[in-house]
């Protein structure tokens, strides 16, 4: 069946194939293709296949070999989910190193895929999700930030609630990125030309125009490679 008509976009096809191996070693890593060539079936040609692992710290070497060995045999995939479960500091250089490593070495997209942070200090661990989404989000290729849970766990390694739904300093890390340091909030009068520029984050935006006591409210997609010039025109 179609998938894409469900509106689903992206798809873990294969995870952590670096430790579970059992149908590889019985069958070649070729059964790897096959995989990715019914769900791009399933998916259509538009759809973003992803290859998604938790190997990205000391046992990078692992990550690295299967990743070659797709690219080797044409396997059709088109980004990699990095799980990012961190229970100790890891240096925020050493992950943007890592990004641009992916970034040379095969250039697909990135996606983090389930973030947590296991620490008893919840400003140590406010401050280093923060780090790590200025971080990603400065990456062209990170396309993606998804927590893998929001309260209390195991070690509190959910940032954004504690186990009574409180909010926790990394609710507040995460909402002042996402709302006041990468949200696009502009206002003014066009020029004689009828003009309004600005700049802003790509993404999706609601623009309210008012004129001679008409006003008009349109939502527009504003993304990277399009020519973002939105004319509207007040009736």
């Amino acid at each position: 069946s179609d998938l894409s008509q469900f509106g689903i976009k992206d798809w873990d096809v294969l995870n952590e194939a670096t430790t579970n191996t059992l149908l590889q070693d019985m069958f070649g890593r070729e059964i790897i293709n096959e995989w990715y060539d019914m769900a791009r079936e399933a998916l259509g040609k538009d759809g973003i296949l992803y290859y998604n692992d938790y190997k990205i710290k000391e046992e990078i070497p692992e990550l690295y070999d299967l990743l070659d060995t797709m690219v080797k045999n044409n396997v059709d995939f088109d980004g990699i989910g990095l799980q990012s479960h961190f229970d100790s500091l890891v240096d925020i250089e050493q992950i943007i190193d890592f990004y641009n490593q992916l970034d040379e070495r095969y250039g697909k997209r990135l996606k983090i895929t389930e973030y947590d942070y296991t620490t008893d200090d919840p400003i140590l661990q406010a401050n280093y999700t923060r780090d790590i989404l200025i971080a990603s989000f400065a990456q062209e290729s990170v396309d993606g930030f998804i927590m893998w849970g929001y309260k209390g766990g195991p070690g509190s390694k959910y940032v954004m609630y504690d186990d009574n739904w409180n909010e926790k300093p990394g609710l507040n890390a995460w909402q002042d990125l996402i709302y006041n340091k990468w949200w696009t909030k502009e206002s003014g009068k066009t020029n004689e030309n009828g003009e309004f520029i600005t700049k802003g984050y790509y993404g999706d935006y609601t623009i309210n125009v008012s004129a001679n006591g008409k006003t008009v409210s349109v939502d527009k997609p504003c993304y990277k490679g399009n020519d973002n010039t939105i004319t509207i025109i007040l009736k």
